[in-house]
């Protein structure tokens, strides 16, 4: 290397040209180093090529060849394109140039691509071509190599819903991917910083703005979610975009990725909705165990009166017990909700349960509301007739309050097959037979975008004093827990129709499924037990003072001899300590000892004493395991046939 530093004299040598013995040796050199040929073709007359072309060819310059034998060294693929162009060439003096393939005799293969210059006669025809080929196989794999890079890319953020984008902060000049059009359903064509504004969610507009600006001055930040509205069909999506400064020779420039992720916010948006409906459940689980408490005390209290024969009317009476009823039908339809009401399931006969609701609801349909009942299928499901009554009267309910002026209310019961892939199976239900039962309104309808909050707990689109948002929740959790499913169809001023599926089983008698159980046969049970338990030595075990003087009361009334203990703990003390009983009635949940675990005691004591456990809460599987269970409220009548199941 020349190194001239500022001590050296300039260099004052003339310069002269290069002989023609200089230039030839030098061409050659260069040549030879670039993989550069060069040739001079008179048409008609003579080809004359250097060593260059020979060499690209792998021929030997001192062997004679002909001028059309280089064509046979071209691939068979571009041949006829490359004959083409030559022929073009010198008949209408066009010059195409283009890259083509040349064999070597090895087999390898040379991109090579040719220029070429025009030399014409007085009359305007070519005489003379003189031109170059210069072998671009590097270059020009390094060129496909880049475009198959970029093919793949293309493809790879396709498959993945990726769409890249790169803004240039000085010139504001913005470009997008092309599955990033497909992703906004944007046509083609030079995207705008207004374009891009004009499709965000105004709610999320100046949010995108600040994180744009913070990320074009440099900060890294977290991704950013916002709300998309595609033009092509409105739909609206979630995109999450990532984003980095970096320095381009061009100048600074944002370079990022959105991907649609819509379906994981709506899963999100399920998962929450999962959450919040098991912390309400177990809220109303807890509330529940209080309020049946106190249902006990009524309802004992109750009986009590009409075994004195008080002073209060008969039907005053039974207002009360049916008030009783509904708190605790409205216990259960919570529990329903919570999905932790025990499941009674039976037989039923669809159509003849939807005949009894329907002939409740006549009464406070209301005059303006024309219902019609259409039962085209006698379905059999297995399931239990209490909850399934509460969730078609919030059904009946709804569409009667959504006509204030009145209107036509279907309900239609039918037996359908769902076939795999039925989108109405909702991803997890089976495929099979299932009795669909639909309540239609021409009622107000639900706006859009309150139809996807329908079945939340408390959410209600009704006035505060008509409805507590928990109806179609429990419909839902009900037709769940029957391994069923919901649908809900509604238009603004239209009406609003809500499908449910129940799973439909064989009309036979099925050996694990009750049958019907007869009223009078009950009736005759119950009588029969009460003549049985006379006289018993009863230990009852409350820690609640209210429900454990009621139910001693009650218990008294029948003849029994009751003693009361407070808890678990007491009353395993009493039994131990010499007391002489024929029966333990105890709560389930109690401090110091629960009634699972004093059952659990008392029945390997010897000789074993039987248990009863009555409890406020839904969920006791644990004391069905141990001992005969009995909900609260109870009437006097289920409490007598209890004591007798459990003595028997």
């Amino acid at each position: 290397m020349l190194r001239v530093v500022a001590s050296d004299p300039p260099l004052r040598v003339p310069v002269r040209p290069l002989s023609v013995a200089e230039r030839g040796e030098l061409i050659d050199i260069v040549e030879e180093v670039v993989g550069l040929g060069t040739f001079v073709w008179a048409p008609g007359r003579e080809v004359a090529w250097s060593t260059g072309v020979f060499r690209l060819l792998g021929l030997d310059p001192s062997v004679p060849v002909e001028a059309e034998s280089y064509y046979e060294h071209v691939h068979p693929d571009d041949r006829a394109r490359v004959v083409m162009a030559a022929t073009t060439t010198v008949t209408r003096g066009v010059v195409e140039r283009f890259p083509y393939r040349i064999v070597r005799p090895d087999g390898g293969l040379d991109w090579v691509i040719g220029s070429t210059a025009l030399e014409r006669d007085a009359a305007g025809a070519v005489c003379r071509v003189i031109g170059t080929i210069v072998r671009i196989t590097d270059s020009h794999v390094a060129a496909d190599r880049l475009a198959q890079a970029h093919a793949l890319l293309a493809e790879t953020q396709r498959a993945a819903g990726v769409g890249s984008y790169v803004y240039e902060i000085k010139t504001g000049r913005l470009e997008w991917s092309d599955e990033l059009y497909r992703l906004l359903g944007v046509a083609g064509g030079t995207p705008s910083e207004g374009l891009s504004r004009s499709l965000v969610h105004e709610d999320d507009a100046a949010r995108q703005h600040e994180w744009g600006v913070r990320v074009a001055a440099g900060e890294v930040l977290p991704p950013l979610l916002v709300r998309m509205q595609r033009p092509a069909d409105g739909r609206q999506i979630f995109l999450e975009s990532i984003a980095r400064r970096v320095e381009r020779s061009t100048g600074p420039c944002v370079v990022g990725v959105s991907l649609d992720v819509t379906a994981r916010v709506e899963l999100e948006q399920e998962l929450r909705y999962a959450a919040r409906t098991e912390a309400v459940g177990a809220l109303a689980a807890g509330v529940s165990h209080d309020f049946n408490n106190y249902l006990t005390v009524l309802s004992a209290q109750l009986d009590l009166i009409r075994l004195q024969g008080g002073a209060p009317k008969a039907v005053d009476l039974d207002t009360m017990s049916a008030a009783i009823d509904r708190c605790a039908a409205l216990v259960r339809q919570l529990l329903a909700f919570a999905r932790k009401h025990p499941y009674r399931p039976e037989r039923l006969d669809l159509a003849a349960q939807i005949d009894g609701v329907r002939r409740l609801f006549e009464r406070v349909a209301g005059a303006g509301v024309n219902l019609e009942l259409v039962a085209l299928a006698r379905p059999i499901v297995h399931g239990d007739g209490t909850q399934l009554d509460g969730a078609l009267m919030n059904l009946l309910v709804n569409a009667r309050d959504a006509m204030p002026a009145g209107g036509r209310l279907r309900v239609e019961l039918v037996e359908v097959v769902l076939e795999p892939g039925d989108p109405r199976l909702e991803g997890r239900l089976a495929a099979g037979r299932y009795a669909r039962l639909t309540v239609s309104d021409t009622g107000l309808g639900i706006a859009p975008e309150h139809l996807a909050r329908v079945f939340e707990p408390y959410f209600t689109t009704k006035a505060l004093d008509r409805g507590t948002g928990l109806g179609l929740a429990a419909v839902l959790g009900t037709a769940r827990q029957h391994g069923g499913g919901v649908r809900i169809e509604s238009e603004l001023g239209r009406g609003t129709t809500v499908e449910l599926l129940l799973p439909v089983i064989d009309p036979v008698i099925d050996p694990v499924i009750d049958p019907v159980i007869d009223g009078d046969a009950v009736a005759t049970s119950i009588k029969a037990a009460t003549q049985e338990l006379a006289r018993l030595r009863l230990l009852l075990v409350e820690d609640l003072e209210p429900v454990r003087e009621a139910l001693a009361g009650l218990l008294r009334s029948e003849g029994h001899a009751v003693a009361t203990a407070v808890d678990g703990r007491d009353a395993l003390d009493r039994v131990r300590n010499g007391g002489q009983f024929d029966l333990v009635i105890s709560d389930v949940s109690m401090p110091r000892m629960t009634g699972c675990e004093l059952a659990r005691e008392l029945a390997a004591a010897v000789p074993p004493l039987p248990v009863l456990l009555i409890t406020g809460y839904a969920d006791h599987a644990a004391a069905n395991a141990v001992a005969v269970t009995l909900d609260k409220p109870f009437s006097r009548d289920e409490l007598v046939a209890a004591i007798a199941r459990v003595l028997r």
